[in-house]
């Protein structure tokens, strides 16, 4: 069998609809008990934390997605990368050092 992608215990990134309005979503995390730990703005989704770092169940997957709030849930993966670029400017990029 594959081997899983390793995430981060307890947390979801959950993509809103573009229809979804702050209000029904903050609603909704408070009815399943479950807080933001991340706002991603660019994408429009929030990582969420569940408490005590459990996983997500399928009952609660199934409530946010009939919520008609939420357009998907995947777990917080964590990417790693395998090898350095080849480009000699890749230690100066704004980003590697900030």
């Amino acid at each position: 069998s594959a081997t899983p992608i390793p995430a981060v215990p307890g947390q979801y990134i959950v993509k809103f609809k573009s229809t979804s309005v702050p209000a029904n979503r903050n609603n909704l995390k408070k009815q399943l008990g479950v807080k933001t730990s991340q706002s991603l703005t660019l994408i429009s989704a929030e990582v969420i934390e569940l408490a005590n770092k459990t996983s997500l169940s399928k009952e609660l997957e199934k409530a946010l997605l009939q919520s008609g709030d939420v357009e998907y849930i995947e777990p917080n993966y964590i990417y790693s990368i395998d090898s350095t670029p080849s480009d000699t400017s890749y230690p100066e990029q704004w980003g590697m050092n900030s």
